[in-house]
């Protein structure tokens, strides 16, 4: 199987709404769910790797890490990937609950009103995001605390969309990497994060406890 015993051992919660689950996809047996309805709305995303029961060789890693301009480090494939391939099995190394990530622009809304109006309620949005951001950070740090002095460092050198000059801020890094589940949770990855946006994508996240997998959806 794609996991290991252990792996699977831990797997007990739904993959679609983070409930307890007890059942398998009888299929793979790689993931979880609490309900027939659960697994019925899953199964368009899960069905493209349901079949898949072999690990990714480690000999055949299939990317690479390079610098993007402008974005930081990302991945970069280095051979041809097929349709369905497990590219990235990863554990997160941050699982925040509930937390108000920074937007790129939080003034875009303030076009839709009147000139006249824009100034008094921008200042009145910037002391409201000052305080989501503190309590942001607060809960943020509370969490980093826990890692590793050696995994701080790599979560700090993942990139920052919003940093100031040359500062960045940990609510920055989390806000331009954390990936945020169906049940509010805010994941950060130090590799799957460094994957880039597209809008015609030729891969797919799943997340199942404890892992993220990135897979192949096209060759």
């Amino acid at each position: 199987n794609i996991l290991s015993d252990d792996m699977q051992k831990s797997i007990t919660l739904c993959a679609v709404c983070q409930k307890e689950a007890e059942k398998k996809c009888s299929r793979c047996k790689t993931i979880s769910y609490c309900s027939k309805v659960c697994q019925g709305s899953n199964w368009k995303q899960h069905k493209v790797i349901c079949h898949i029961n072999e690990p990714v060789p480690q000999d055949l890693s299939s990317y690479t890490c390079v610098p993007i301009e402008g974005k930081g480090e990302g991945l970069r494939s280095i051979r041809d990937i097929k349709y369905g391939e497990v590219i990235i099995l990863e554990k997160p190394v941050m699982d925040i609950g509930k937390v108000v990530l920074k937007k790129v622009n939080p003034f875009k809304k303030l076009e839709k009103f009147p000139e006249s109006m824009r100034e008094s309620m921008k200042i009145q949005l910037e002391r409201g995001l000052k305080e989501l951001n503190d309590t942001s950070e607060t809960t943020l740090g509370d969490v980093f605390k826990e890692l590793s002095i050696e995994t701080q460092k790599r979560v700090m050198k993942l990139y920052d969309c919003h940093q100031k000059q040359d500062t960045k801020s940990l609510l920055g890094i989390v806000s331009t990497n954390g990936l945020i589940q169906q049940n509010g949770n805010t994941l950060v990855f130090l590799t799957i994060s460094k994957l880039n946006n597209s809008c015609l994508p030729n891969v797919a996240f799943e997340f199942v406890p404890p892992y993220g997998r990135i897979f192949a959806i096209k060759d």
